[in-house]
């Protein structure tokens, strides 16, 4: 019998693909223009949006995205992100790079308030509790680095999101 370790290796990255998705194509370059992408798909059920607090003043805003990148195991993910006005609330599963294309948004945390406009470069760490302020319309390029051990909730998050 093989050790466990060793099943799990071997399991991690079949299972990210049935389960995820991931997988069929994702050997080699990936490539896309952040010009040419199909239209964004809105995050949660019937377009709502789970960050959002419908009890400010602007209402709920509506969050898309649009994952294009994955690698094998599914532990990397890049794509597009856009959000219309509003504020959200987010607390990262996962750590994130983010690159704003267009728009404006104010991420506070617990120590300060970082304004991101085009051409901003941010860094969120997994475990980071933030306040998005979006004054009108931001769009943003991210990449995802999941934790190795996080692929159970993972798979969980896909399948609530497939059932909405």
């Amino acid at each position: 019998m093989e050790p466990y370790s060793t099943l799990v290796g071997k399991l991690a990255p079949r299972l990210a693909a049935k389960l995820l998705g991931h997988g069929a194509g994702t050997e080699g370059v990936q490539l896309f223009a952040t010009a040419d992408l199909p239209a964004l798909v809105p995050v949660g059920a019937g377009g709502s949006n789970p960050y959002g607090r419908p009890d400010l003043p602007e209402g709920p805003p509506v969050a898309r995205t649009l994952s294009r990148i994955r690698s094998p195991d599914g532990y990397f993910v890049s794509g597009m992100w856009d959000c219309t006005a509003g504020t959200l609330e987010i607390t990262f599963d996962f750590d994130e790079l983010v690159h704003i294309l267009d728009g404006e948004v104010t991420v506070r945390t617990e120590n300060a308030d970082h304004v991101l406009v085009p051409g901003s470069v941010a860094f969120f760490r997994s475990g980071l509790v933030t306040t998005w302020r979006i004054p009108r319309y931001v769009r943003k390029m991210y990449v995802h680095r999941y934790p190795h051990h996080n692929i159970a909730s993972r798979a969980v998050r896909k399948l609530i999101r497939l059932v909405h």
